[in-house]
């Protein structure tokens, strides 16, 4: 597959990318935010993408020590961040969520230092941008019911932030090590732990009361809409880290993570029918724009 057109490719992860954000928000949605339902999202999800990565990627490939422990704590990170974002989705706006964890690029910018990069002075300012962002994203609403939810979507959004940063620099240490051509054996590695993970901690997770799922729309959704996501989520993984091997990053960048943000949250606010305040709004842009800041894009 990656023998394709570069501009095949990039219409490829951008319009999986966007799916594979609206079909999780869908699922959040529509279905109880409780451990059980989420991680059984996650275990289904994960063994989807193993499986398709293989296919994509014709097989494994060289593996190694490194890449496989290197792999393991992908995968922990990622089931973690999952489950965190999932529960972000399911109790505030799925727009200004998508937004926040966006911000997650300040991470692997900063832990650029570690590997002799600099950062500018447009990216600074991208930072504090994003400072900004986040102390816009409780709604202007009022009442202890609202306060109690956004703090709780907070409490779920900094983690899967934090989270999602470290996928990234776990990434940028594989591809900087001598390892880097083992991209198969590295994700697949990835995908394995992340359903071990997922397979115990559904085992642990005791069913909600009342929440059966007996009806046969719920179980459609339950079940599809992992699979969808699973088999997506390999075309963004083995695409982009062939896509930043061949293409700058100031082309990169807002091809395959703004674009796909925009899509998916205009996408959702039909879909959902989300409407935010002006104060959300005026958030929402300017996390866009500190995101584009933050990438290297804008130099002076």
């Amino acid at each position: 597959m990656l023998t394709l057109p570069i501009p095949l490719l990039l219409v490829i992860t951008i319009l999986t990318s966007a799916l594979i954000s609206v079909t999780r928000g869908a699922y959040s949605k529509n279905l109880p935010a409780d451990d059980r339902n989420l991680w059984f999202f996650n275990l289904v999800q994960s063994v989807c993408c193993a499986l398709m990565i293989l296919l994509v990627m014709g097989g494994i490939g060289k593996i190694s020590g490194y890449t496989v422990m290197l792999g393991a704590i992908l995968g922990a990170v990622s089931a973690f961040q999952l489950l965190f974002n999932l529960k972000a989705y399911s109790v505030g706006p799925f727009s200004y969520t998508m937004v926040i964890v966006s911000l997650s690029t300040i991470i692997p910018t900063v832990s650029g230092l570690f590997f002799g990069e600099t950062i500018s002075p447009v990216q600074w300012i991208g930072i504090v941008l994003m400072a900004v962002c986040i102390i816009l994203s409780p709604d202007s609403e009022k009442g202890a019911h609202a306060k109690k939810s956004g703090v709780l979507w907070l409490l779920f959004c900094i983690p899967a932030t934090l989270l999602s940063g470290t996928v990234g620099v776990l990434q940028k240490i594989h591809q900087t090590s001598a390892h880097a051509s083992e991209k198969a054996a590295f994700l697949v590695s990835a995908f394995a732990v992340s359903t071990v993970i997922s397979l115990i901690f559904l085992l642990c997770s005791p069913k909600s009361a009342g929440h059966e799922y007996g009806t046969k729309k719920d179980k459609i959704i339950r079940v599809l809409l992992p699979v969808i996501t699973g088999v997506g989520f390999a075309f963004p993984h083995t695409i982009n880290l062939y896509l930043a091997g061949v293409l700058t990053t100031a082309v990169m960048f807002p091809l395959v993570n703004i674009i796909p943000m925009v899509l998916s949250t205009i996408t959702a606010m039909l879909m959902f029918r989300e409407r935010l305040s002006l104060r959300r709004w005026i958030g929402v842009i300017i996390g866009v724009i500190s995101t584009i800041l933050v990438s290297g894009m804008i130099t002076i």
